[in-house]
């Protein structure tokens, strides 16, 4: 199960670098601390389906792709 939140990390820090986002602006933009992103990014914690969603719109990808990554559709 880490391997899962490290996953979704490694997806939320490579989209919001190449937005050319810092963690305090883009913390601020999904209401959460550049903190708690960090923990997030590095998979150390989790978050709530309302936090993923909102981190989501942020970067204008759907949820399914920040929790399994690209598709092979």
């Amino acid at each position: 199960m880490d391997n899962f939140y490290i996953n979704i990390g490694k997806r939320i820090k490579r989209l919001r670098t190449v937005e050319g986002l810092s963690r305090e602006k883009f913390g601020d933009l999904v209401g959460i601390s550049a903190k708690f992103l960090y923990s997030l990014e590095a998979g150390k914690k989790g978050m709530s389906a309302r936090t993923l969603y909102n981190i989501a719109q942020a970067l204008s990808v759907s949820t399914d792709f920040l929790i399994q990554g690209e598709s092979d559709d």
